[in-house]
């Protein structure tokens, strides 16, 4: 894995960008807007106003006192290793994807709200949609950053599961098709070995095979059809839920049951 701190030339860049662009955001005119970047950004807004994260290394590991009993000095070690070298990412790519699921919780709140009309649910989720492009098109850009000079994505995988998982979900809502495909290509002996989450390669593969007008072979990606948000585009149907467990996934039918009670009626 490379090298480089946590406050390194790309975390300086990614934590100086946002807090920039959040400093204007509080600026725009609307008390109600304002609100929400608040009230909304308050967790982003901490980590520009903390330093990066300590980074543990030999000294910070001997002052720690060591447990005696073999297997937790094991564990231990493990636990060390891990932060050792996710550490130096781990604020860059939080701040990334906190992003990514703020701006996603807040569509979904407005439009959950049963009493919308078909034609005002259609206009705004239209309009905010540009908006969600628009974040997503920089995320995307500064994660491509990151990868290209300090970690791979086969690294972040290998590394910290969890990590990943976080990453991803900034990868899968990009509109850079050859971004998506190559990570794609990339993670799929990882997820087939079970070494990446199954529901993350799943949502990716389908989103890929809709982009390049095929058929969705897991399910996981919906749209409106007579007033409520269904699968669509589905390969073999018959044999679906045995492609799901493959991948550690539950039947799809429950899938479809809690997309539609998390996004409403359309």
């Amino acid at each position: 894995m490379a090298g480089g701190d946590a406050g390194g030339g790309v975390g300086r860049h990614i934590r100086v960008n946002f807090c920039a662009k959040l400093g204007g955001l509080e600026q725009m005119g609307g008390s109600m807007f304002r609100g929400i970047v608040v009230v909304g950004f308050s967790v982003l807004a901490m980590g520009c106003q903390t330093p990066a994260p300590s980074v543990i290394n030999s000294d910070v590991a001997e002052a720690i006192e060591r447990p005696t009993d073999p297997q937790a000095a094991a564990l231990l070690g493990q636990f060390e290793d891990t932060l050792l070298r996710s550490m130096p990412i781990v604020d860059q790519i939080a701040v990334l994807q906190l992003r990514d699921r703020f701006v996603r919780d807040v569509f979904v709140d407005i439009i959950s709200d049963a009493s919308l009309s078909a034609e005002t649910r259609d206009q705004f989720e239209k309009a905010a949609g540009r908006h969600m492009t628009r974040i997503d098109a920089e995320n995307t850009a500064e994660l491509k950053r990151l990868l290209a000079s300090e970690f791979t994505i086969v690294e972040i995988a290998t590394v910290s599961p969890h990590l990943f998982g976080h990453m991803f979900s900034i990868v899968q809502h990009s509109s850079d098709k050859e971004f998506r495909d190559e990570v794609l290509a990339t993670i799929e002996p990882l997820a087939l070995s079970g070494k990446v989450e199954g529901e993350l390669y799943a949502t990716m593969f389908d989103r890929v095979q809709l982009t390049n007008g095929r058929s969705q072979r897991y399910g996981t990606q919906v749209k409106c059809i007579d007033g409520k948000y269904d699968v669509h585009n589905l390969e073999d149907p018959d044999g679906v839920d045995a492609r799901r467990a493959a991948l550690g996934l539950g039947s799809l039918s429950v899938g479809v049951t809690r997309n539609q009670a998390l996004y409403g009626p359309c």
